[in-house]
């Protein structure tokens, strides 16, 4: 049997004998929950469908590219490391997340955090939090 392997894990070539690797970056989502002024302009809108704590379904809409009829729902569905819902506090998220790999980076591990997404969707809150909820950099 050979085992090629890539920095994405490593890859099997015998098809009867496959083993899942662990994947070289960890992925969170963090869902939050809508503000004051989406709440207040009646925004209700169920654009994410939580599958379990690793998958989520993000609906799409029809587009000049994505021609989809617009009576019909499509999702493109992904699978991560874990989703933390809008329940979710700084606190959770530090111990789930960033507790074990503060050990280890004095002990030589290489790591990376990164907050993705769009304008007022959380990654200020996340990272800084506020005085009395710090955000995972203290």
């Amino acid at each position: 049997m050979s085992t090629d392997t890539t920095a994405i894990g490593n890859l099997n070539n015998e098809t009867t004998n496959t083993r899942r690797v662990e994947p070289p970056v960890n992925v969170y989502v963090r869902i939050r929950p809508f503000i004051g002024d989406e709440l207040a302009r009646g925004e209700s809108q169920n654009m994410l469908c939580i599958r379990d704590e690793k998958r989520i379904a993000v609906k799409l809409y029809p587009t000049a590219t994505n021609n989809i009829r617009p009576a019909q729902t499509s999702y493109n569905e992904y699978e991560v490391t874990r989703i933390f819902d809008h329940n979710c506090t700084q606190q959770e998220l530090f111990e789930q997340i960033l507790e074990q790999p503060t050990d280890e980076i004095f002990t030589g591990s290489n790591w990376l955090l990164c907050t993705l997404g769009l304008t007022n969707s959380g990654k200020t809150h996340t990272m800084f939090g506020t005085p009395k909820d710090p955000g995972l950099i203290p």
